[in-house]
């Protein structure tokens, strides 16, 4: 009787870890505040839209959503930070695209956009237009635009970042 007993004891004993295992699973993510990282000024569009989402997703968790905006380099500032964060789902980056133009901008960036990060979700899409000043051709066809074309307009507005300027030199 003893030797059953303390062989029901030991596999008691044994199991405990299996039986906690569910509670361990059980936990909720998030588990703390989750921070999306914008790399741009505030007030521009990937600001609105990380201040939105993080509303949002706060309401949903029940945790803080905090927007933090680390402009500078077209981006890589903020994208660089991201990078060197653990990878634990609670540093998230509001990429657009210079996320994967950066690339072939900058010689020495500290992060690769392919390899570093894994999408999550589609936020929002919208137009990116490849224009041509009208005295410029591209491959060797010309682009005839008339000066008061809403392209060309569009393109002597003033700074809208890198992009904007490589578009205008063409």
């Amino acid at each position: 009787m003893k030797n059953a007993r303390a062989m029901i004891k030991h596999l008691v004993i044994a199991a405990l870890p299996a039986l906690m295992a569910p509670m361990a699973l059980a936990q909720s993510f998030p588990a703390k505040a989750v921070s999306i990282v914008v790399p741009y000024p505030p007030g521009g569009g990937a600001d609105i839209l990380a201040r939105t989402l993080g509303q949002k997703l706060s309401l949903r968790w029940g945790q803080p959503v905090l927007v933090d905006n680390r402009a500078g380099a077209g981006g890589s500032i903020g994208t660089a930070y991201v990078a060197k964060a653990p990878a634990d789902g609670y540093t998230l980056l509001m990429a657009s695209p210079s996320h994967t133009i950066n690339g072939s901008l900058y010689k020495n960036l500290t992060f690769d956009a392919i390899k570093n990060f894994s999408p999550v979700v589609l936020g929002a899409s919208g137009p990116l237009v490849l224009v041509v000043k009208s005295s410029r051709s591209l491959g060797g066809r010309r682009f005839p635009t008339p000066p008061s074309s809403p392209l060309v307009t569009q393109s002597r507005l003033g700074d809208h970042g890198r992009v904007h300027h490589h578009l205008c030199l063409l």
